[in-house]
């Protein structure tokens, strides 16, 4: 029996459609600009003649069921949205000829391919890998796996809404390398195994996501959708805010400020504290200093997110020009 330094995380699964039993995840591959209008919103329009999909993958850990809340990530402000049709491979196949396909084909699925736009549009501009754009903690959202082996999806109206807003609206049969030319292609690169599953393309529309949002997803003919909810930013982003200020506040001020402005705020946060010792008498003093903690802890919290949305129109003035053009009012 092996032994382990520490438990490995467990396996990735989702749920199957009528069946008790959970689909293992293997891999995660996604196409790359596979309808023709989102290639072009982004800039990179494709020529199928000339051209051949590129791919790229993410970690399974950041497989994320369909239904969840999903906290905004760090070192964003433009978290963008991509609908997409999904494809569970259930049996192995490499080198599989387009008229195979649907041979290793155990299912479908509704997916999201959650995207840090900011981050990704500087990696493609300097020609780096997408790894800190696209491979996000919580980025794979996917709805329950729909057992349908051996078919081959050709249409379909794909959809996305955002808070019952309409954002993506297309249809499968527009995708530039479909179904069966993808996994063609794919397996000419890899093995293909059972659990892998294939992020197909995302169509036009996508855009960004702010803490609070619903989203939901669809494929007529495989899934009612995908959910998800969109929390607040990673506490690390406020964490980051509020170490700035009291490093700020350590710099001005008598000792004794310090100590409760600087130290108290943060060890506070780790379950200890380093304020002088504190006679029983003076609690009614001490529950006066908490609550001017969790005062100043709200201002930290607006003073960051105020940060992350001037950060965000300032990105958005420099790459559109004045905020009045057609494409910021978009956003």
């Amino acid at each position: 029996m092996t032994t382990y330094l520490f438990n490995p995380p467990a396996i990735p699964s989702l749920p199957i459609q009528g069946r008790d039993e959970r689909f293992p995840i293997n891999r995660l591959f996604f196409v790359g600009r596979n309808y023709h209008a989102h290639a072009v919103e982004m800039g990179k329009p494709v020529d199928k003649s000339v051209e051949r999909p590129f791919y790229f993958t993410k970690a399974p850990q950041t497989l994320t069921p369909s239904g969840a809340t999903v906290a905004y990530p760090p070192e964003t402000s433009n978290y963008h949205f991509e609908m997409e049709l999904v494809v569970a491979i259930g049996k192995p196949g490499f080198r599989v000829k387009a008229e195979d396909a649907h041979t290793v084909i155990y299912g479908y699925a509704v997916g999201l391919d959650m995207t840090r736009r900011d981050l990704q549009l500087v990696a493609r501009d300097k020609g780096r890998p997408w790894d800190l754009g696209k491979d996000v903690e919580q980025s794979s959202v996917c709805s329950a796996i729909v057992p349908m082996p051996g078919q081959i999806v050709e249409h379909g109206a794909i959809a996305l809404e955002v808070n019952g807003q309409t954002k993506q609206s297309s249809d499968v049969d527009r995708l530039i390398w479909n179904v069966r030319e993808i996994i063609a292609d794919l397996s000419l690169f890899y093995h293909l195994l059972p659990g892998d599953l294939i992020y197909t393309g995302t169509p036009e529309g996508v855009g960004a996501v702010l803490p609070g949002d619903h989203i939901t997803g669809r494929v007529a003919g495989v899934a009612e959708g995908t959910r998800a909810v969109f929390g607040e930013p990673w506490q690390a982003d406020f964490w980051t805010a509020e170490r700035q200020a009291d490093r700020r506040l350590r710099h001005r001020g008598p000792r004794g400020a310090q100590t409760v402005r600087g130290g108290l705020a943060r060890e506070g946060a780790r379950g200890r504290s380093r304020s002088p010792a504190v006679d029983p008498a003076r609690d009614q003093g001490q529950s006066r200093v908490t609550a001017r903690l969790a005062r100043r802890e709200q201002r930290y919290r607006r003073r960051a997110l105020r940060a992350v949305a001037q950060a965000f129109r300032t990105r958005l003035r420099c790459r559109y020009g004045q905020p009045s053009s057609p494409v910021s009012k978009t956003w």
